[in-house]
């Protein structure tokens, strides 16, 4: 029996590989199929013959080869089939039976992962089919080989000289490979976190505007690439290149990661394609001073704003969020001494009975925002010694300007001077 069983396993494995939809190539003949040969009057079972559709191409499968199955995206599933055949029309008794009732065994799918060794899975039956899915847990080559069994449990055979039992033995001798592959977003150096915003494209610096990313293939394969956006407030440059560059254009997001940049890798030779995405924000950040200068006392204050007004999520660290998008003041606290000094008192919110008789923006990068928060947070925490003369209201618009980028004169320390400044920008 054993030279019969030999002859037969000159057959192929069916391996199906699938993303999505399942490629089929049955053995749909009765006997002998393609160019297998049995032997005349013997009843045996066999491993059927098919081919395998990979990465858009028929591939033939070898016993004992090595030809790749082509890509597969790490976020994929494999389904791995095996259909054994009962070559003698499935009689059994004197009758044609169907392969599910007479067919049992004990099949495994051998997997060897890149530095991980090797694993063994059981495959299921239906039907005469053994199946079993299989995702990948990182990026790299895996091998894949099928052990185990299969046996026709017929209790009569009248046309096998009374064998009571026909058998395969697979030892891991149907051997193919698959390389999983993810491909990442990165910072432009390939190695840090992409960045969550780009500055609108206002009065602020280029740099601050434009950003760059970086696709990164694991493992590191030749290919091409290409980059889209969902989005009206960003431009691509070098969309077709491994590294793209993001322009914001003048207006912010609605939200925040209202901007989705996506990234597509087709591997070469090959049309399974594997895609990331990046969500960002396109942030507009701005600096505002405002004078009062009605009455016999005036009043200077500011505000440092972000929109979309959630996008007070991406400042860091936390508690200066809630100096972000409100007025801050700096008032004394009580009557002023001889010398007009009292301690001082920052305020945000409304500013007591003062509204703005001036007032001028400043677009500022959000890196520089950062700092401006920072400040008011810091004169917070410590709120000095208020000067009528030497540090008042108008001193702390000034220095809360210079602490973002914003250069307001210093001689503009009293209500009157701040206003007339601002009223001629």
């Amino acid at each position: 029996m054993e030279n019969i069983i030999f002859k037969a396993l000159l057959s192929l494995m069916i391996v199906w590989l699938t993303t999505g939809v399942t490629f089929a190539a049955d053995c749909s003949c009765h006997g002998v199929c393609s160019d297998d040969k049995v032997e005349a009057g013997r009843s045996m079972i066999s491993v059927a013959r098919a081919t395998i559709s990979a990465t858009g191409k028929v591939i033939s499968l070898k016993a004992n080869g090595t030809k790749p199955l082509g890509f597969l995206c790490l976020s994929k599933s494999v389904l791995f089939k095996l259909r054994v055949l009962d070559l003698d029309d499935h009689h059994c008794e004197g009758k044609v039976t169907a392969v599910a009732a007479y067919l049992k065994g004990e099949i495994d799918l051998i997997v060897r992962s890149p530095g991980q060794g090797r694993t063994t899975i059981a495959m299921k039956q239906a039907s005469g089919v053994w199946s079993v899915t299989w995702k990948p847990s990182k990026p790299g080559t895996y091998h894949f080989g099928i052990s185990g069994y299969a046996r026709d449990l017929c209790s009569d055979h009248p046309d096998s000289n009374d064998d009571t039992s026909d058998e395969i033995t697979l030892n891991n001798n149907y051997k193919s490979k698959i390389t999983i592959i993810k491909v990442d977003i990165k910072a432009e150096d390939g190695a840090g976190a992409p960045r969550k915003y780009v500055d609108a494209d206002t009065d602020v610096a280029a740099s601050y505007n434009t950003v760059k990313y970086k696709a990164v293939v694991t493992p590191p394969i030749g290919g091409t690439y290409t980059w889209s956006e969902t989005s009206t407030k960003i431009t691509l440059v070098n969309a077709n290149s491994q590294t793209v560059t993001v322009n914001a254009g003048a207006n912010a997001s609605s939200a925040v990661d209202a901007e989705v940049l996506k990234v597509e890798f087709t591997p070469t030779g090959s049309t399974t394609t594997c895609d990331d995405a990046h969500d960002l924000t396109v942030v507009h950040c701005t600096y505002t001073a405002y004078a009062d200068d009605v009455g016999a006392i005036g009043h200077g204050w500011w505000q440092h704003s972000i929109s979309p007004a959630n996008a007070k999520t991406l400042l860091q660290p936390v508690d200066i969020r809630i100096w972000a998008n409100i007025e801050v003041g700096y008032y004394p606290n009580g009557e002023l001494n001889y010398w007009g000094e009292a301690p001082g008192y920052v305020k945000p919110g409304q500013q007591f009975e003062h509204t703005p008789t001036s007032q001028h923006p400043w677009d500022i990068p959000f890196i520089l925002l950062d700092n401006g928060l920072t400040y008011s947070k810091t004169l917070d925490a410590s709120q000095g010694l208020y000067s009528l003369l030497g540090n008042n209201c108008c001193h702390k618009v000034i220095q809360a300007g210079g602490a973002c980028g914003v250069a307001i004169p210093p001689d503009k320390t009293d209500p009157d001077k701040l206003h007339n400044y601002l009223d001629e920008l």
